[in-house]
């Protein structure tokens, strides 16, 4: 392959790629937690109530054009999500499947789209033999910053599921 060849398909390849990941940016980490974010086509007649009425979502607040609220992912809709992926209770790790996820919410609107981000992501155990509220991070990242890929890979595909459907539109827009 001659050089200039290789210097169009580095070229290419960096003009790509990063576009690519940035797309699939819904349950990823930053500075060591997990967060997710993903915006929704669309468009919300009152974002506030949007929010207000959506299950588990409480303390709803406006600040500066975003609406924020604290939320609450119980286990049974968790466990719902897991069958809809096809993940069995052998196959899961606990700290997904026996907690609810207690997070903070973030909606910001524009024209035809809004993007909601979660932060601050916390597992409450059901059961207190499994511990006390922890991040879902001191399982899924290890002690040096990296990932254990395979249990983040699980969890982003549940969270990822599981707050996708939480905060679609589809019933208010329709």
């Amino acid at each position: 392959m001659s050089l200039t060849r290789s210097i169009a398909l580095c070229v290419f390849l960096l003009g790509v790629i990063p576009r690519g990941f940035s797309q699939d940016k819904q349950t990823h980490v930053v500075d060591g937690s997990i967060v997710y974010q993903h915006v929704f086509e669309g468009e919300l007649t009152n974002p506030l109530e949007f929010l207000e009425n959506i299950k588990g979502v409480t303390n709803v607040r406006s600040l500066d054009g975003a609406m924020f609220g604290s939320v609450r992912v119980v286990q049974s809709d968790i466990k719902r999500s897991m069958t809809s992926l096809g993940m069995t209770w052998g196959k899961t790790p606990i700290f997904l499947q026996a907690s609810d996820v207690v997070c903070q919410v973030q909606l910001e609107k524009r024209e035809g789209r809004y993007r909601i981000t979660l932060t601050d992501i916390v597992l409450h155990y059901i059961d207190p033999i499994y511990g006390p509220p922890e991040p879902p991070g001191a399982y899924v990242i290890k002690k040096n910053g990296t990932l254990r890929t395979k249990l983040f890979e699980t969890t982003k595909n549940l969270y990822d599921e599981v707050f996708t459907n939480l905060f679609s539109a589809k019933n208010e827009l329709n």
